[in-house]
């Protein structure tokens, strides 16, 4: 089922958006995480499909590889590190943003944890990411995250909380347990009186269209390579980090950018025909765990 956003619009990229997700801030992330071991120092490839390009009759296809992003196995690699620095950055403004996921600051780390909801790969990132700066990490699971999953982030030094319910359960609980032990959340999920750190996950996301941009040699505030693109969608984050790159670099000719989700988990969609932040119809059960949420993130 496709359905067009009748709100979307085609002019160039907001103040006010500008201000939450920037190419200024993607291209520092991006900067911060280059000697960080677990990202890989090239861009990921971006492969042309021309048999398919032809089978469909279109000019190109391409797809962006993120398998071969990091030895973490996701994206995901790119938004909970980023996330951390600059979380421990607004504490300790003195600390030197490349010496974070370096170690160099682990002495005065010891006693902070980090806390997060996932399903998989974002926990995965930040437990690495923590391990690497010298700080404690939990992940709360819930009852659909397989064990294969929990062991990966377990291996990065992570202690496990499992839950009953599904994922927006579990951020429920991470968020409690934030507050009653005294961690920080980073999550990849704003809600009421928590956005930076969320805000913070989708810039690192931006990389990857920053690489895209490059790859395709596009100029600025003209169209690029493609005219379409087409992003998962989740809780949104992923989508919103990509799509504000490409709208402050490409202006009104930036891409068409389609959102794909489960029709169980349909709370982008639902949040498009709203017009704002909305919760999914379905049962929040598709087998694709990562996508399966029941509501969108606010901010993205």
């Amino acid at each position: 089922m496709l359905i067009r956003n009748p709100r979307a619009i085609r002019a160039p990229y907001p103040a006010e958006l500008r201000s939450i997700l920037s190419i200024e801030r993607a291209q520092e992330s991006r900067r911060w995480l280059a000697a960080w071991p677990q990202i890989a120092p090239a861009a990921t490839p971006l492969h042309d499909l021309p048999g398919l390009a032809r089978q469909l009759g279109v000019a190109r296809i391409g797809l962006k590889d993120e398998s071969v992003r990091s030895p973490l196995g996701s994206f995901k690699a790119l938004g909970a590190p980023v996330a951390l620095v600059r979380e421990l950055l607004r504490r300790h403004p003195d600390f030197e943003p490349a010496g974070v996921l370096a170690g160099r600051h682990a002495a005065q780390l010891q006693g902070h944890t980090v806390i997060s909801a996932t399903d998989g790969n974002h926990g995965r990132a930040l437990a690495a990411a923590a391990r690497s700066a010298g700080c404690r990490c939990v992940i709360v699971l819930h009852a659909h995250v397989s064990q294969e999953r929990e062991d990966a982030i377990a291996a990065h030094g992570a202690r496990i909380v499992r839950i009953a319910g599904n994922y927006d359960d579990s951020v429920a609980e991470a968020a409690h347990l934030a507050r009653t032990e005294g961690w920080q959340v980073v999550s990849d999920t704003s809600y009421e009186g928590y956005e930076d750190i969320p805000r913070d996950v989708m810039q690192g996301y931006a990389v990857i269209a920053a690489e895209v941009v490059e790859q395709t040699r596009a100029r600025v505030g003209e169209a690029g390579a493609f005219t379409h693109v087409f992003l998962q969608g989740g809780v949104g984050g992923m989508a919103a980090g990509l799509l504000s790159f490409w709208w402050e670099f490409h202006g009104a000719r930036r891409p068409h950018v389609i959102v794909v989700e489960p029709a169980q988990a349909d709370c982008l969609l639902q949040s498009a025909l709203q017009g704002r932040p909305a919760r999914a119809t379905g049962s929040v059960d598709s087998v694709m765990a990562g996508l399966a949420c029941g509501e969108t993130s606010p901010l993205a």
